[in-house]
């Protein structure tokens, strides 16, 4: 379920995140209200993955892929006709049905230098048309360059997480998700995109901080404003 292309063409031609926000590729309340959207219970195996593991544990390509690429462009286009900030698109799949859930993130800021964390720190979130937040996305990057950035357990070269279902973004609730936390893991891949800016694909198994929960994103891409 999701806000139709057409409204979210109007983003585009207004030129602002604001109203990406608002119109944008969003309507899964109902997935975030039922909690069966998601998430998967059980707990993931806590050897870390290779990153060949996402190739194996996605599902075979079926009639979303097309509509995620539309999405992505329309989000692209949009993205790149204003200043700053940062999109994301993310396809959740439910592992036990294959079920995929396309949700759209964004970030009205440029990102922020943590120098705690080391990191450079993007929050998105994602919002119905009616301004109701579905959730949010976190993502942390040493550079902001071109490369391939993996991320786990063990490794903080990238940290992916999420939080569904809650009007706030708080790292420490039980119910968010980590490529730090115990049998996760994360790959982002940057590219240029023109004028200083990045676009690519994310990917990753994420754990929640209770241990029992994880969710999947088989596919995701990301367009980072960096002026």
């Amino acid at each position: 379920m999701v806000a139709s292309i057409h409204c979210a063409r109007s983003a585009i031609q207004a030129g602002s995140f604001r109203t990406i926000l608002a119109v944008s590729l969003l309507a899964a309340a109902g997935s975030v209200g039922c909690g069966g959207g998601y998430y998967t219970e059980g707990k993931p195996a806590t050897s870390e993955p290779t990153s060949s593991s996402t190739a194996s544990s996605a599902p075979a390509a079926d009639s979303s892929d097309g509509d995620f690429a539309s999405k992505r462009d329309t989000i692209r286009r949009a993205a790149a006709a204003v200043d700053d900030g940062t999109a994301a698109l993310a396809s959740f799949v439910k592992e036990s049905t294959g079920k995929r859930t396309v949700v759209a993130f964004v970030d009205l800021t440029a990102p922020e230098w943590k120098e705690s964390a080391g990191l450079f720190v993007i929050v998105a979130t994602a919002k119905t048309s009616d301004n109701t937040v579905l959730g949010h996305m976190m993502l942390g990057l040493p550079k902001l360059e071109p490369g391939v950035y993996e991320g786990s357990p063990s490794s903080k070269a990238a940290v992916l997480a999420v939080l569904l279902g809650e009007p706030k973004w708080d790292g420490k609730n039980p119910g968010a998700s980590w490529s730090v936390n115990t049998g996760s893991y994360c790959k982002v891949t940057l590219r240029d995109a023109g004028s200083g800016n990045l676009e690519g694909e994310f990917s990753g198994k994420l754990v929640d901080n209770k241990g029992d929960q994880f969710v999947t994103i088989d596919t995701g891409y990301v367009f980072i404003n960096k002026r």
